[in-house]
Formats: structure tokens, sequence, C-alpha cells
């Protein structure tokens, strides 16, 4: 009740995110522009919270949405709409760029309405289970099919920037398996081989300092 008295004039839904730990759930790039806009939203770190809200789709008539699932569906005026659409415009090559270099490590790149801050986040299907409760189930010795999320990215950070601007393959893609890697690190995943990511940072950094 409380929640719903502090909702945002137009919001909807109540948004809700789960996660390892009530830290890693603070700081989620996928709640970046929530909280620029004054949403609040519900932060889960106990183990049942995914589960439980599998089963709960609506309170007083206002939707829960994982606010790290899905597409994010904000108001916008009609200079934002216009911005918004210029925006995915424009990034459509640096979008094919990076789904090129990163193959099926993901199932799609898309421009982030989530990020104002940080380079890319993964975001997975409205129905797909979060990534650290398939950690869970498969720790548990539950098989689990491969996840492919969607890599979302903030196409204004440098990062992305320098990513579009470059012309040596090799460096293209090592810094598109590197913003992959980071978002997979800031959701508490375990690197499928750490030893590559080390020797990729150690490239790009001598590199940049060359």
């Amino acid at each position: 009740d409380d929640y719903i008295g502090r909702m945002q004039v137009g919001q909807e839904s109540i948004y809700y995110l789960t996660a390892e730990s009530w830290v890693a759930a603070r700081h989620s790039a996928q709640i970046e522009a929530l909280a620029v806009r004054g949403i609040e939203v519900l932060l889960m770190s106990e183990r049942i919270d995914e589960w439980m809200m599998g089963y709960l789709s609506e309170y007083q008539g206002k939707t829960f949405r994982h606010a790290g699932k899905g597409e994010l569906e904000l108001p916008l005026d009609a200079a934002e709409k216009e911005r918004r659409e210029a925006a995915e415009k424009d990034a459509a090559p640096l979008l094919d760029k990076l789904k090129k270099d990163l193959g099926e490590r993901v199932s799609a790149v898309r421009l982030s309405h989530r990020l104002t801050e940080s380079p890319a986040c993964l975001v997975l299907e409205a129905h797909d289970m979060a990534l650290h409760t398939r950690r869970l189930m498969a720790e548990a010795g539950h098989a689990m099919p491969a996840a492919r999320p969607v890599l979302e990215i903030n196409a204004a950070h440098p990062l992305l920037q320098r990513y579009a601007a470059e012309s040596d393959s090799a460096r293209g893609a090592d810094l598109a398996l590197l913003l992959l890697e980071q978002a997979e690190v800031a959701e508490g995943a375990q690197l499928e081989d750490p030893a590559a990511f080390v020797k990729r940072v150690n490239r790009l950094l001598l590199g940049a300092a060359a």
C-alpha cells in the first residue's frame, strides 16, 4: 500500500528486482533509468523470491513487472518518443556489429532504455528464469538448458563509442566480449574462461597505453 501511494503519475506497474544479494540488486544497472525517474523498485534477495513472484501477477490492480526482464516500457511524451526512434535508427549499425562479434553468446543485442550510466546489461525475456536462480538450480543438481540473454547497450557510453569507432577487427572483437563479460560479472555470473578474460583486458589496456 505504501508503494502504491508513492507511485509516479501514469505508472501502471509495481517494479521489482530479484538478485543474489540486496547490494547486488541495489547497484544493478537494470534499474538505472527507473531510479532517474524516481520510480521505486522492490529489491528482493531471498532464494524463494523469484519462485514466489512467479505466482503473483498483480496487487490492487497494478501489475508486477520484473525490472530485468522484457523491454522496459515507460511513459513517454511526443518529444521523448521522437528522440527514442531517432536513437534506435542511429544505433542500428552498432547493434548489428555487436551481434556479429558476439554471435550465439547472446540471443539479441538491442538499444537499452534501462541504462543511464553503465555501458551494458543483460536482460531476460519476460518468462525466463533469473540468471542467479538458474545458478542455484544448477548447483542443486538440476539440468538447466543453456541461457542466451539479451545484451542491452547504452550507445552514448564512451566504451560503446570506442567500439563503434574501432577499425581493427581483433580489438573490436575483444571490446565486444569485454562488454558482455562485464555485464555477466555484474549479474554475479562466473565467467566461462576467466584466464581468457584477463588476457583480453590486458591486450586492451596495453593497446590503449601504446
